[in-house]
């Protein structure tokens, strides 16, 4: 199947079943995640990056990051243009910044997933504009391990 499609595909059902705007519970859930991430973070860990979206194929390949004392090194060598791209994602207290700046951006349909015992979000559909085709992102958190 086309991967185009698939992407496509994904993004509907992602965002489908979420409504407009903010939605009920969703900036709250975003602050508990947060906080629970600040009382439970742990000092080194490691996580994967997926990224979803109408872009590069720089952009769209797995990036693992390695996080010691808030500083991020990307594990294995990255081009400048995905250097840049993912400087905001770099770490999960960088994930959250993102994600409060989106919020600000009154998107129209967002869908986040939270992991339950640390609080950092494992996944994000967002769609900034319903008018716009193509402005879609997803952003998944794959092999989260603490060190």
């Amino acid at each position: 199947m086309n991967n185009c499609f698939l992407l496509a595909l994904g993004f509907v059902t992602l965002l489908g079943a979420v409504g407009h705007g903010q939605g009920r519970g969703t900036a709250r859930d975003l602050a508990q995640a947060e906080a629970k991430w600040m009382a439970l973070r742990p000092a080194q860990y490691e996580f994967t990056l997926e990224v979803f979206c109408f872009c590069g194929p720089d952009i769209r390949r797995p990036v693992t990051f390695r996080v010691a004392l808030g500083h991020a090194a990307p594990r294995g060598q990255l081009n400048q243009t995905a250097r840049q791209f993912f400087e905001k994602y770099k770490t999960v207290d960088r994930l959250f910044s993102f994600l409060h700046a989106m919020w600000e951006q009154n998107p129209a349909k967002v869908a986040v997933k939270y992991d339950r015992k640390l609080g950092y979000p494992k996944s994000m559909a967002i769609d900034y504009n319903a008018q716009t085709k193509d402005d879609e992102f997803y952003l998944k958190v794959i092999h989260f391990k603490p060190r």
